[in-house]
């Protein structure tokens, strides 16, 4: 668990709305149900399919219209056109969208690999994404 709070928290995602607590919970609601957690250690030790959950997890909760707002948000809407009242609501003057899991987790990802990676990686995965999305 450290080390996945440790990858979480070098994405800077970590603020006073989203802590290092909040990790730990979110690690643990994706790992799969164990029969025997007194005599192994398997309850510890995420698999693939448990990580991208936890990964995913995390993304739905970090990743907010506003983040994404440098980044195209309109284009995202458009793209998921589908009713615009059953996508927003306004709270407190403010419009609030849903964004598709499917966008938060690319964004995401893309967070993680420009920030918790080596500087050198980071910027041959931005170079790459940066001339697939044209």
């Amino acid at each position: 668990m450290t080390e996945f709070i440790d990858l979480v928290t070098a994405t800077r995602v970590v603020d006073d709305n989203f802590g290092s607590r909040e990790i730990g919970i979110l690690f643990n609601l994706s790992m799969m149900t164990q029969v025997d957690e007194i005599n192994k250690g398997r309850h510890i030790k995420m698999n693939f399919v448990e990580f991208i959950e936890a990964v995913a997890r995390v993304a739905d909760r970090v990743i907010t219209p506003l983040m994404l707002y440098g980044v195209g948000l309109q284009q995202v809407i458009q793209e998921n056109d589908e009713e615009p009242s059953a996508r927003s609501s306004s709270t407190q003057g403010q419009l609030n969208y849903e964004i598709p899991l499917d966008v938060k987790i690319q964004e995401y990802v893309k967070k993680m690999a420009t920030l918790a990676m080596t500087e050198e990686f980071g910027y041959h995965f931005l170079k790459k994404y940066n001339t697939n999305q044209l």
